[in-house]
């Protein structure tokens, strides 16, 4: 990943496990119950078929700050903003250095999407969108079937099946761009401060090793403070893609049919099995970093070994 500064007080992203860390070079304060776009004075240039995912930081769970947006398409080349918001009682004060979010580079599938009559039969179906996943609805155990065990065998594309005639096909915004665009197949108002599914009349099937994620759209975070709820369709998924809207803001949020509500981006996973052990192998890291808080008035400079010192000796010896 290339990085530009932007500004003098911008800090080059720091390497983490998972990705980097992302610090502010400006301060600036985020209002209880507010939002607010916290600068890091960078632009950056990433691998292809990536996308860069700003992710929230642990240690702000418990102050309830959580990120909005965050999807960095592969062709953007402005300044990587993060927007924040803060659902807690007290207002945030973010100083130039404090680490603010993560930037994850997450592979995708570039898939085109061609719509189709019908889509194949799974398994699961149009089942699971919806359910609580609480113990006293699931069995306690499932047995996975060898058709299960199988991931369905289709080509590089993304077939999508509409429901009605308003459903609107999902487009890239540019030929580089991480997402499809998801609109609205009927009109619906989301309430302030509550949520509400917006229709989209499209059911998919998307190629193996890959799941759909519905993501945020930047701009109704940081004009209307909506976010995105749930967001994962499973490969074998057959029912309508619906898109869960938390409205965070203090207005009422209309949405009209044909309105972008939110992006779908098909990730590449890994569908490993999960193995029960009796110990894991040591790390550097171990069990630190969650919850640690980061702010620039609290880290500690990294210590460096001090170099080996010549033997003292005659000069000229």
């Amino acid at each position: 990943m290339q990085a530009k500064f932007l500004a003098d007080a911008a800090k080059l992203p720091k390497r983490t496990p998972a990705g980097f860390s992302l610090f502010a070079s400006l301060p600036t304060s985020i209002p209880a119950g507010g939002k607010g776009v916290v600068k890091t004075g960078l632009a950056i240039a990433i691998p292809e078929e990536t996308y860069a995912r700003v992710a929230p930081l642990s240690r702000w769970a418990e102050r309830m700050i959580q990120t909005g947006a965050g999807v960095v398409d592969y062709d953007y080349r402005g300044e990587v903003g993060v927007v924040l918001f803060n659902h807690g009682p007290e207002e945030l004060s973010v100083t130039a250095g404090d680490e603010v979010a993560y930037l994850i580079l997450e592979k995708i599938s570039m898939a085109g999407c061609r719509e189709v009559e019908s889509l194949d039969e799974t398994l699961r179906g149009t089942g699971g969108f919806g359910s609580t996943g609480i113990s006293g609805e699931a069995p306690a155990k499932r047995q996975r079937s060898e058709a299960q065990e199988l991931p369905l065998q289709r080509g590089e594309e993304m077939l999508v099946k509409r429901s009605t005639s308003t459903a609107v096909l999902p487009v890239r915004g540019s030929a580089a761009a991480a997402g499809f665009d998801l609109a609205a197949a009927e009109a619906t108002v989301i309430p302030a401060g509550g949520k509400g599914i917006v229709k989209t009349g499209l059911s998919i099937a998307i190629p193996e090793g890959t799941y759909a994620r519905v993501a945020p759209r930047s701009g109704l975070a940081v004009k209307k403070m909506i976010h995105t709820g749930a967001g994962v369709v499973h490969h074998a998924h057959r029912g309508e893609v619906g898109v869960v809207l938390f409205n965070h803001g203090a207005e009422d949020f209309a949405v009209s049919v044909g309105d972008r509500v939110a992006q779908l981006i098909l990730q590449q996973i890994s569908l490993v099995d999960c193995q029960e052990v009796a110990s894991l192998d040591e790390t550097l890291r171990g069990a630190g970093g969650f919850g640690s808080t980061g702010v620039a008035t609290t880290a500690v400079p990294k210590q460096e070994p001090e170099a080996p010192q010549p033997p003292v000796g005659r000069a000229g010896a």
